[in-house]
């Protein structure tokens, strides 16, 4: 339960700091932030295209 209100709160925080941006654009960018903070990451290797 903690989390989901740590979640919430920084959610709405970022909203109100950033109106002009969608929430869906918001709630992927903390979601991405917090994969790369778990180390969830890997490197990306300009021109490929996964072929």
């Amino acid at each position: 339960m903690p989390k989901q209100i740590e979640y919430w709160t920084r959610l709405g925080k970022a909203v109100e700091d950033n109106p002009e941006l969608p929430i869906q654009f918001i709630k992927d960018t903390l979601l991405a932030a917090a994969g790369a903070n778990a180390g969830q990451i890997s490197e990306y290797k300009f021109g490929s295209c996964g072929s």
